[in-house]
């Protein structure tokens, strides 16, 4: 899909507008396209006579754009978001594992998720049912972030020495 997506794009880029619409619709059958190339390939439906093609192109692209009626920024900033939760989550994971505690009614659920993403939609739109793991895994990287770095007792002075933490 990837390959038949770039040979696509490279068409649309020299002006191959029936062959950027055979290999962009191809690419769009094996994986919904990003609002960018709907737009691209809607131009090229439009540019060999397929009107009602390219309107309803356009509308996929633009509802892509502005996804369930939020502003292009509001969407922009909810993936950015996403990938800081997502980073956080990881970290989470690789600590309940080095603790050797089982995160795999955590991470089950993410995978679900992620397999379903890629497998039908190619969209981080469907991330609800995995949004609870990911905001607990990401807890636990914040807890063991905070633990560090306030490493002293409660009963102890705050210009006093921080005691070691005890080896794991």
């Amino acid at each position: 899909m990837a390959d038949e997506l770039q040979r696509g794009r490279d068409a649309y880029a020299r002006g191959a507008w029936s062959e950027a619409h055979r290999l962009l619709s191809g690419a769009d059958g094996a994986a919904r396209l990003g609002p960018e190339d709907l737009e691209s390939l809607a131009t090229a439906a439009y540019l060999i006579g397929r009107n009602a093609e390219y309107e309803d192109l356009l509308e996929r692209a633009h509802r892509d754009h502005v996804a369930e009626g939020r502003p292009l920024g509001a969407s922009w900033a909810g993936v950015g978001m996403f990938y800081v939760v997502a980073v956080g989550a990881i970290a989470g994971a690789v600590i309940l594992r080095r603790r050797g505690v089982p995160s795999f009614p955590l991470t089950s659920a993410v995978v679900n998720v992620l397999i379903t993403v890629i497998v039908f939609y190619g969209s981080t739109r469907f991330r609800a049912p995995a949004e609870p793991a990911l905001v607990l895994l990401g807890a636990v990287a914040i807890d063991a972030l905070v633990g560090r770095l306030v490493r002293r007792a409660p009963d102890q002075a705050p210009d006093q020495a921080p005691t070691p933490a005890p080896a794991a």
